[in-house]
């Protein structure tokens, strides 16, 4: 079943380097200029695809990661400055690595490079049933010459409802059933006020059949014993 999952927060300096973060997001050692320190993490945090995408017309240099993140600490003179924003998120379980990639990559192209923004990204399958990916974007626009004006309107709430809003859309048109609103109703209607019971069985197939909705909407709770369908033990 398809689900979605999208969060956000912003990197500072108070909080931690944005060079740290990029080395630790996709597995890599990266070299801090500006405190002289390699932040090495190929050990224990390889990932399943890990790229750059940038606007056209950007420097051949955004795609070296370490020369990017260093050129964005650079920039950057206040002891609290934001450096980038980092954006994780589930990615469908049904989907192959190869269709994970090709489906963040149309993602991110439209709704942050389109905008200006350098998306440093990686997909992790750390674990079968919970791939996810991590995208650190910059915050100041892309020109051919570096690093334009901070975009400050980039930070806006509505932006991150768009962003999710976008993802959901995605995420909801891959293949395979699917609980929408309409169907979570429908069942959390018929499940009001029952007493609770533990299920040993249930009829092969009734779950599947209600979130494809090829059953039609219940009469609601009944008072009295359950289904003939069932077979309940309370709870003790």
């Amino acid at each position: 079943m398809a689900i979605y999952h999208l969060t956000a927060k912003v990197i500072s300096r108070a909080r931690g380097q944005s060079i740290t973060a990029a080395a630790y997001r996709s597995g890599s050692a990266l070299r801090d200029e500006r405190y002289g320190l390699t932040h090495n993490y190929t050990r224990n945090r390889k990932a399943a695809h890990s790229e750059i995408m940038s606007p056209a017309g950007a420097p051949a240099w955004v795609n070296d990661r370490e020369a990017l993140w260093n050129r964005v600490e650079a920039g950057e003179r206040r002891k609290d400055s934001q450096l980038a924003r980092a954006i994780e998120i589930g990615v469908p379980v049904e989907l192959s690595n190869t269709e994970s990639v090709a489906l963040m990559r149309d993602f991110i192209a439209q709704e942050f490079v389109s905008k200006g923004m350098i998306a440093d990204f990686c997909i992790r399958r750390n674990h079968a049933g919970n791939p996810y990916a991590q995208i650190l974007l910059t915050l100041r626009e892309a020109t051919p010459s570096g690093f334009g004006l901070k975009m400050r309107h980039w930070n806006r709430k509505s932006n991150l409802l768009e962003w999710r809003a976008a993802w959901a859309e995605r995420a909801r048109a891959v293949e395979g059933p699917s609980l929408d609103e309409t169907s979570y109703r429908m069942l959390l209607r018929q499940t009001e006020n029952v007493k609770p019971y533990t299920y040993r069985s249930v009829r092969p197939g009734l779950f599947e059949e209600i979130v494809q909705k090829k059953l039609p909407p219940g009469e609601g709770p009944r008072t009295g014993r359950p289904s003939v369908d069932v077979k309940p033990t309370r709870e003790r």
